[in-house]
């Protein structure tokens, strides 16, 4: 058996405005690229009190859609569909279902969502740090960028997509996101990531912020502000301060700042 050697795994509910972009800046360096999707939220609610009023759940994406017009003839790209009650432990179940059913584990495994994306060749770069350091597993700062190309959140300890050495750590567990359970992160020293979960449609956001204040006590996150979608984001202006989403940490981000995207890279992107 010609067992490949780069995966890829991908877990969606929403959020397919980068996706495609996502895809195609780690395509080269992956033999196989897992998308695995849910159609429910985490615990299924389907309904949550906002603003006083009784408010319906309903993703206003289509990802099976989306999936199938975008990616149906790519031999290289499989949808899975997989539903989950808490985002823990979620990429290392999803590991372990489709390593069940190749048969086999690759030798690097990359867990990333679909509003993260390199600059092409990067990933390659990562690949080359991982092995030549002999890490466990290896992660990327981010850029986070806020509505659009021309603002960004300013850099905070929040890791991006991760790289996992299969051959030298088999038996990892992840923990929230792509990074470990015990908390021990690499980031890299050589490249980043761009995050473009702030700049997705009004309408996924509003879908994002209500399935949050849904469902965030009940898997042990960080309760939202309530008032954070029209106060802080959808109406938001270069003045509005305080504007992480987390009711406790909402100073954490004091404001957004201007930034310049590289020209190629935004070509890349809209390319």
């Amino acid at each position: 058996m010609d067992k490949s050697k780069h995966w890829v795994i991908y877990r969606i509910h929403y959020g397919i405005d980068f996706l495609k972009q996502s895809i195609e800046s780690v395509e080269d360096w992956a033999d196989k690229i897992y998308i695995c999707y849910s159609l429910f939220p985490w615990t299924r609610d389907t309904h949550v009190l906002y603003k006083g009023v009784n408010t319906t759940l309903s993703n206003p994406e289509n990802v099976e859609d989306f999936l199938n017009n975008n990616f149906d003839n790519n031999k290289k790209i499989i949808f899975l569909n997989e539903e989950f009650d808490t985002p823990k432990h979620q990429f290392r179940k999803l590991f372990e279902k489709i390593s069940n059913l190749e048969g086999y584990t690759p030798k690097t495994c990359l867990f990333i969502e679909p509003d993260m994306v390199f600059v092409k060749g990067d990933l390659h770069k990562l690949h080359d740090e991982l092995v030549q350091e002999n890490y466990d597993n290896i992660s990327t700062r981010q850029v986070e960028l806020w509505k659009n190309f021309n603002w960004r959140i300013p850099q905070r300890d929040r890791v991006g997509p991760t790289l996992w050495n299969i051959d030298k750590k088999s038996d990892f567990n992840t923990h929230f996101g792509t990074t470990s359970e015990d908390g021990k992160i690499v980031s890299s020293s050589r490249i980043v990531n761009y995050n473009f979960g702030f700049c997705i449609h009004k309408h996924t956001m509003l879908y994002k912020h209500l399935t949050a204040l849904s469902f965030s006590a009940k898997v042990g996150d960080s309760l939202p502000c309530p008032d954070w979608y029209e106060d802080k984001w959808l109406n938001w202006s270069p003045e509005t301060m305080n504007i992480e989403i987390s009711l406790n940490y909402k100073h954490t981000i004091h404001k957004a700042i201007p930034y310049e995207l590289d020209y190629n890279f935004k070509k890349q992107l809209v390319n």
